[in-house]
């Protein structure tokens, strides 16, 4: 998972779509390459995220650059198990 801390966030990312891809030190190099991209390049970014974990929510947020917008139940598995959640960059 070495290319994911090196992966550069284009400048041109309107909207990152996440299905409970990474956790831990790996989610930390992708927020921080998206917030450094918004640094870069002001603009409004969109997260969807499939499946966050309570972790997950709070390290977004944790960022200081994104707001919930909303979170719904996800049909595309089960509705119960897996919402979804959309941050927005502010």
């Amino acid at each position: 998972m070495s290319e994911v801390t090196e992966f550069r966030v284009p400048d041109d990312l309107t909207i990152g779509y996440l299905f409970r891809p990474f956790q831990n030190e790996f989610l930390d190099a992708v927020l921080r390459g998206i917030v450094d991209s918004i640094d870069r390049h002001p603009r409004r970014v969109r997260l969807i995220y499939v499946w966050p974990t309570g972790d997950t929510r709070s390290k977004i947020l944790a960022t200081g650059r994104f707001r919930l917008l909303r979170e719904q139940p996800s049909s595309l598995i089960n509705p119960r198990s897996f919402p979804i959640s959309i941050f927005e960059s502010r």
